[in-house]
């Protein structure tokens, strides 16, 4: 059976912000209270999908969340009319209300754990959507997200949706995975990355920031999707990394197919895991796996943060080829460019690259990787998708005039307490559910 990609990317919703509210997270940190720009925020993610979408590639996207979260400032004890919930919000606690209005569901690598029938006990998708319980503006994401997920791959007869796992394990989704693939990708290596443990003690700690992805989380996951033990590594990420601002795994190491990149302090005992790991995948697939590691002379912890290097994407086009996607900033450093520059000419692990421009997205701290979920579908679970979700050049004229006729060039957080705002991002979501002829989907229109 053939297996190709389908890349799904989050869409940027009107009320993206730079509200600070990612503790550990250093771009989100440096840009609180910045101004942000949501239409050029989206055009941006837009853009990048076009990108995958030219090359061939089966491209999706994740329609917006509906911000603010009312129901979340009511819940939090603000009650009244809209414009007295978000007057009061506003004086008593502006970082609960910057969190209702957070756009950060447009990571879709945090949407969830999507395995490959391929390598699942029962033959078919399974999703579990991320419960992101360890802060508290992603908090009130798992609801909506299982119910996209649930629109996006309806079919039971090829896809098992689970609950998200219980909020006392938390849970970061598909940012703390990678998948290694054979090269019919019948088989895969699954490679978890947790930072603490709720009932195993560990060697090493972070000191300054939290460890975000628990293994517990991860460990029923892997019952759930009846994951083959054999074919699955579970790897503590390194403290040392996670107090550098490496919150999730997919800020210092990547991978697709036959290869993993990383940085040598990615994770705990690395010297002695990836030997195992390369051991591994071969008893899994019988084939080779190349791993490549960028030492800290060459990329400090410090420039990793500051480039997002790891945070590139990898394409899988149709003819088999890698090709990167790699935040701009990467080219404010020498030794980044020129470790991609290795990778094409010397490793030739990649046929190509490009640099894209996600600047608004990265000022939060999200680059290409994390605006993206990839996963591997057979031509029957591709057809069984909801292809209303599905990018194609007339549907990305459509979202961008839309965006272009409905968000604001601007925003900042005094705009969180204009009920007009609100409005106005309501009625650009409704447009959206419209124009996709998706029905009432979001709260306001129920």
């Amino acid at each position: 059976m053939t297996y190709s990609p389908l890349y799904m990317d989050g869409l940027v919703g009107p009320t993206h912000h730079f509200g600070g509210l990612s503790f550990g997270n250093r771009a989100s940190m440096s840009s609180r209270r910045v101004e942000s720009s949501p239409k050029k925020a989206a055009l941006q993610g837009l853009a990048k999908m076009k990108l995958v979408m030219d090359m061939g590639v089966k491209q999706a996207f994740v329609i917006p969340h509906a911000r603010p979260d009312l129901k979340f400032l009511h819940d939090c004890g603000f009650k009244g009319d809209k414009k007295t919930v978000l007057g009061d919000a506003y004086k008593a606690s502006p970082s609960l209300l910057a969190s209702a209005f957070s756009s950060s569901f447009m990571w879709a690598a945090n949407m969830g754990v999507i395995s490959s029938s391929a390598v699942t006990g029962d033959g078919k998708v399974h999703i579990t959507p991320a419960n992101l319980a360890a802060t508290v503006h992603r908090h009130i994401e798992p609801e909506f997200s299982s119910t996209l997920l649930n629109m996006m791959f309806p079919d039971s007869k090829y896809f098992t949706h689970h609950k998200p796992v219980y909020k006392c394990f938390s849970d970061e989704g598909a940012a703390n995975m990678i998948t290694l693939l054979s090269d019919d990708k019948s088989v895969a290596m699954t490679v978890f990355v947790y930072g603490r443990s709720e009932s195993s003690p560990l060697i090493e700690y972070p000191k300054f920031y939290p460890a975000r992805q628990t293994k517990e989380a991860i460990d029923v996951i892997i019952r759930n999707h009846q994951l083959d033990s054999q074919n699955v590594m579970i790897i503590q990420q390194s403290p040392q990394a996670i107090d550098a601002g490496v919150f999730h795994n997919d800020v210092i190491s990547f991978g697709a197919n036959n290869i993993l990149i990383c940085h040598d302090n990615a994770f705990v005992n690395q010297e002695a895991l990836l030997p195992e790991l390369l051991d591994r995948y071969y008893k899994a697939t019988h084939e080779e796996l190349c791993i490549i590691q960028l030492s800290d002379d060459c990329l400090s912890l410090d420039d990793v943060v500051e480039s997002y290097l790891f945070n590139s994407q990898l394409v899988e086009k149709p003819d088999g080829s890698l090709w990167l996607l790699l935040p701009q900033k990467c080219k404010e450093f020498e030794e980044a460019a020129a470790f991609c520059e290795h990778l094409v000419n010397d490793s030739k692990v990649i046929s190509g690259f490009d640099y894209v421009a996600l600047d608004q997205s990265m000022k939060n701290g999200g680059g290409p990787a994390c605006l993206r979920q990839q996963l591997y579908l057979n031509e029957k679970e591709h057809a069984a998708f909801d292809q209303r979700f599905i990018l194609t050049p007339k549907k990305y004229a459509l979202l961008t005039d839309w965006v272009n006729t409905t968000y604001r060039d601007e925003v900042s957080a005094e705009d969180f307490q204009d009920d007009a705002f609100v409005n106005d991002a309501f009625k650009s979501l409704d447009e959206l559910t419209q124009l996709l002829d998706l029905g009432s989907v979001y709260f306001f229109q129920k």
